[in-house]
């Protein structure tokens, strides 16, 4: 018997009818996929215009649409701005790293793309982390609004929120 990590668990190339005889009776471990509320609307806002100084937002635009965004003194330049300085200097790239992309108009329209950041089937992992942290959070809010009496300890204790240790 197999045990199978995520790795190689859930791979169609894997899973194929001439593997059973090796493959057969595999234990695999997978993560759960899910959607996280409200990520597909917000990921559909994003825009470099609109997050001029946010790092994520920029290199979000860049990876999605297989272009480059133009760096002024304080992050993103407008898009008219990008476009004038591209075509005044006569020069098509700006470093090594986006030698081979063309520059970003900041015309891309998110919705017409698939993008694996959209597609929450790819999510996997960010939804795992999405279900611990707002785990984590209803915990800590559990134990600060405890009323004693009620509480999961010994006669109904609560813990004390500026004392938890990590096993309680």
């Amino acid at each position: 018997i197999w045990l199978a990590s995520e790795a190689w668990a859930s791979s169609s190339l894997i899973a194929m009818p001439q593997y059973f005889h090796v493959v057969g009776g595999t234990i695999g471990f997978a993560l759960k996929a899910g959607q996280i509320p409200g990520f597909r609307e917000f990921l559909k806002k994003v825009h470099p215009r609109k997050s001029v100084h946010n790092g994520f937002a920029k290199e979000f635009w860049e990876e999605t649409f297989n272009c480059h965004l133009q760096e002024g003194a304080k992050g993103p330049l407008p898009v008219d701005t990008f476009l004038r300085g591209h075509e005044e200097s006569g020069d098509r790239f700006s470093n090594s790293s986006t030698a081979f992309r063309p520059l970003c108009t900041g015309d891309e329209n998110i919705s017409s793309v698939e993008t694996p950041y959209i597609d929450y089937t790819h999510l996997r992992i960010s939804y795992n982390v999405y279900l611990a942290v707002y785990s984590i959070a209803h915990a800590l809010q559990h134990i600060y609004t405890c009323l004693p009496g009620r509480g999961l300890f010994t006669n109904g204790s609560c813990a004390d929120i500026k004392k938890v240790e990590a096993w309680q």
